[in-house]
């Protein structure tokens, strides 16, 4: 009924489970949504195998240089990274980095939010859930 995509993850690893409370924290009368930042980097195409690496990290706490906010909740890093066969017979070999870049993120992301959910469920009463995201859709059109 379903076709497999001819990129397939072969193996996940997680590279980073770290959660700290901070102490310092005042929750002020009205408590908005802590802000996460989702970074995402791939590694060459390995042609001999032919494998990818795609690595994807949620950081919540932390500003766009990595610098611990004052007035976060708490400070966490989930990272993760994918291992994907490619099929050259189904899929261009000069596309791979696009989809590294734009499609594998969304494949990897299910994986940290519930990293980030695990964590976060052990240190307080209400879990922090990431948002879904809206996954970008093509029409060819003939």
């Amino acid at each position: 009924m379903f076709k497999a995509h001819a990129i397939q993850i072969k193996h996940l690893n997680f590279l980073t489970l770290s959660i700290v409370r901070n102490r310092e924290y005042q929750p002020e009368a009205v408590d908005a949504p802590q802000e996460f930042s989702l970074q995402t980097a791939h590694s060459e195409f390995d042609e001999e195998n032919s494998e990818i690496a795609v690595k994807a990290k949620i950081l919540i706490g932390y500003n766009d240089q990595g610098q611990k906010l004052d007035n976060a909740e708490f400070y966490l890093e989930v990272e993760v990274e994918g291992f994907f066969s490619v099929d050259l017979s189904l899929f261009p070999q000069d596309q791979i980095f696009h989809w590294a870049e734009h499609n594998a993120p969304y494949t990897l992301y299910p994986y940290l939010r519930e990293g980030v959910y695990a964590m976060t469920a052990r240190l307080f009463p209400h879990a922090a859930l990431l948002p879904l995201l809206e996954v970008p859709t093509v029409r060819l059109m003939k």
